[in-house]
């Protein structure tokens, strides 16, 4: 039996989030902290051996769970026909924007890319592009990375409510992407033309940092920002002629550097 829409409203304001951020970042002592990561590990099927771990250990459980990766963990292809998957995570929903700018979250839900964007000029620029929507779990890497080469043109936090976004939520709160807490990170790319990554927050997710500030150029591969506990990643580029990779299927799992749109041939 799924939640009443009541009991999302309950947990989506800010008190929550709050708690939750005090008690990641809280110095716990260290047997009780390792005990409490082995026990998340064990929970969600963390790969732990991917990981980079500082001499000492974590300090604290927020950075166990925005933990770096051994350097080559995530190979990046640099096509330049290629946009890669800026997170790891599960494809939800993926295809062309709509001259309505009405896009898919889950199968049979839907949101407005203006209302995410919270920028109709932007959102115009991007109509008839593609559209990527990326759900992060618990035991994936919690790092955003940059899709493409460019340059970062703005950086702008969007203040809204903390809904968890599970598929049982967005089936009961309209709009849910378009009405959490979001970061948008606006990129002039080399190779697809405006690219916008929005990462958006959710239950317990009370901050989302950023790496690059506006200005900043950045390779297809870079760091861009992180989590700080959950979440979920729409990615919208706006080259036309973009079609889904074979090497990342909708309801499957993709990885940070793996190609998730392909320019399309050009017929001989």
């Amino acid at each position: 039996m799924r939640p009443p829409k009541i009991w999302y409203e309950a947990i989506a304001g800010p008190r929550l989030s709050r708690l939750a951020q005090r008690v990641a970042d809280a110095e716990l002592p260290r047997p009780a902290l390792r005990g409490l990561i082995t026990a998340f590990c064990a929970a969600f099927d963390v790969n732990m051996a991917e990981a980079a771990v500082p001499d000492g250990g974590f300090r604290t459980f927020n950075e166990f769970f925005t933990r770096a990766l051994k350097h080559g963990a995530r190979p990046v292809d640099a096509s330049p026909d290629v946009l890669v998957s800026p997170a790891d995570a599960r494809l939800a929903a993926a295809g062309s924007i709509s001259e309505d700018l009405v896009l898919e979250a889950i199968k049979g839900r839907d949101f407005n890319l203006a209302d995410l964007l919270g920028d109709d000029s932007l959102a115009g620029r991007l109509r008839g592009g593609s559209y990527a929507t990326l759900y992060l779990s618990p035991r994936d890497y919690h790092r955003v990375h940059s899709p493409c080469d460019g340059v970062v043109t703005d950086v702008r936090g969007i203040p809204g409510r903390r809904y968890p976004v599970m598929p049982a939520a967005i089936g009961r709160i309209d709009g849910l992407l378009a009405r959490n807490a979001r970061t948008v990170i606006r990129i002039d790319s080399d190779d697809f033309g405006w690219v916008a990554v929005v990462m958006v927050g959710a239950t317990n997710v009370s901050r989302i940092t950023v790496t690059p500030s506006a200005g900043a150029r950045v390779c297809k591969g870079d760091e861009l920002g992180a989590f700080n506990l959950g979440s979920t990643v729409v990615i919208m580029a706006q080259r036309h002629a973009l079609e889904l990779s074979s090497a990342s299927p909708i309801e499957h799992m993709t990885q940070v550097g793996r190609p998730l749109f392909e320019r399309r041939a050009r017929p001989r």
